[in-house]
């Protein structure tokens, strides 16, 4: 496909086309980490770490951009930390949760209802809450309650904060749990410059992989898929930039679980399948049961004329091979809205829904 009779390389297409500036948001991603490092290390140095010494369990209450967090921080940890951690997306939480829960409530703008109301739920159960805001209800609550939090910088979309909305939580967990988080994040912001170098604009689609990847995906449904505990928060993500940058649809599933119920789903007409579009996210971590799943499915979806987009991790450590496969997802999503012609900041639909929730509720 000719990337340029797509206008991905007209500067001045891309700028009108983002009158936002959201592409160079997530160009700068970098300084957001170095910033959010700097945050959570500040964090550690005033809060009452005794009083999160004990935890068994983890639960992060989180929606949408300020909940995929939670994902990044149960997947980075799956492999090898003591205890279980876990993702609540909703007003209720789980009735397991205890005075042993290390819970973080997190909302980019502190006014999400379905936090809120978790927030409120976690006071009840565990004197270990932390909440992570720009400010808002869920600030002020902390102050009256005298709960710690973790402020960020305001003023941007929660689905581009994840720098801000993670890497303090991550932080905070290892030092609470005794592990070391230095060697794990420090290597992050570098990796993300030299990849925003990469993906940038000026760099002809030629040679610039966001670009390749949102135009192979332009039409098609994206049907993304991980092949490890590691790289399914990368699915999730993926997902969720597609829906809210592209305005597109798109759908996420992991390995192997797909080989035994998904697979067989392929089998429909070409007419019902033709639409779609498989997305690998490949990582050095896969088990080689899992890579040659993936090969095989690929064969199978050949067949049926449906072609696969390949993601391969960069980086030295698991954090940093996650975020490599989300920082490409984040950048393509963008790109693919300009090819779709749509603004990629706004979010209309979302806040026509909470409008008509707000006056249905009063």
């Amino acid at each position: 496909m000719d990337i340029k009779a797509l206008a991905l390389d007209d500067i001045d297409f891309i700028r009108k086309a983002d009158p936002a500036g959201l592409l160079g948001l997530y160009l700068d991603f970098h300084s957001q980490c170095s910033d959010a490092i700097t945050i959570g290390a500040g964090f550690l140095r005033s809060c009452r770490r005794e009083k999160y010494a004990n935890f068994r369990n983890i639960l992060v209450c989180g929606i949408g951009g300020s909940g995929i967090g939670g994902d990044v921080l149960r997947c980075s940890l799956q492999a090898d930390f003591p205890y279980p951690v876990f993702v609540n997306r909703g007003y209720d939480i789980p009735g397991w949760a205890d005075e042993n829960t290390l819970a973080f409530a997190v909302s980019y703008s502190g006014g999400t209802e379905e936090t809120l109301s978790a927030f409120a739920g976690l006071l009840k159960r565990t004197k270990m809450v932390i909440a992570v805001s720009s400010g808002g209800a869920l600030i002020k609550k902390c102050g009256a309650e005298g709960i710690d939090s973790i402020v960020v910088p305001g003023g941007m979309p929660p689905r581009s904060t994840l720098g801000y909305l993670f890497l303090p939580v991550f932080m905070a967990v290892c030092e609470f749990s005794g592990r070391s988080w230095e060697r794990q994040v420090k290597g992050i912001p570098p990796l993300m410059r030299k990849l925003a170098a990469g993906y940038a604009p000026e760099v002809p689609g030629a040679s610039n992989p966001a670009k390749k990847a949102a135009a192979e995906l332009k039409g098609r449904v994206p049907v993304i898929y991980s092949a490890s505990p590691l790289t399914e928060a990368a699915a999730i993500r993926w997902k969720g930039q597609i829906n809210e940058n592209s305005k597109a649809p798109a759908a996420y599933n992991f390995f192997p679980e797909m080989n035994h119920n998904e697979i067989v789903g392929w089998e429909a007409p070409e007419s019902l399948t033709s639409v779609f579009r498989a997305v690998y996210l490949r990582d050095s971590g896969d088990r080689p049961e899992n890579a040659k799943r993936l090969d095989i499915v690929k064969d199978i979806l050949a067949k049926k004329n449906i072609g696969v987009l390949e993601i391969v991790s960069s980086g030295k450590t698991p954090l940093e091979r996650l975020f490599s496969l989300i920082y490409a997802g984040d950048i393509i999503s963008i790109y693919l809205a300009f090819l779709y012609g749509t603004d990629p900041y706004p979010v209309g639909i979302i806040e026509y829904l909470k409008k008509r929730l707000a006056a249905e509720k009063g």
